[in-house]
């Protein structure tokens, strides 16, 4: 298992209309990555011939990849009896 670590560095902002470099009319900041930056990145690690277990991305920004099979799905819950007596009564 494998973990690729990558970080979209030189972000630029498109400024609105009427405001200055820098300045900003929204209220939010902007993106630290864009999902084109996570698509280029699972894109490499496949054609690498790695398969994509997960992908996380952090409040920096920062891409991290896993390489490896999927996780698999947790089994379901078994089913409750009572599930089955109020289902009846509606």
């Amino acid at each position: 298992m494998s973990i690729v670590n990558l970080t979209v560095d030189g972000l630029s902002t498109n400024n609105a209309p009427g405001t200055e470099p820098g300045e900003s009319p929204m209220s939010r900041a902007p993106s630290r990555f864009r999902q084109r930056d996570v698509t280029a990145a699972v894109k490499a690690v496949e054609a690498s011939g790695h398969p994509v277990r997960y992908v996380r991305i952090s409040r920096d920004g920062d891409i991290e990849i896993e390489i490896g099979t999927p996780a698999e799905l947790p089994s379901p819950a078994p089913i409750n009896p009572w599930d089955v007596v109020l289902t009846r009564r509606q």
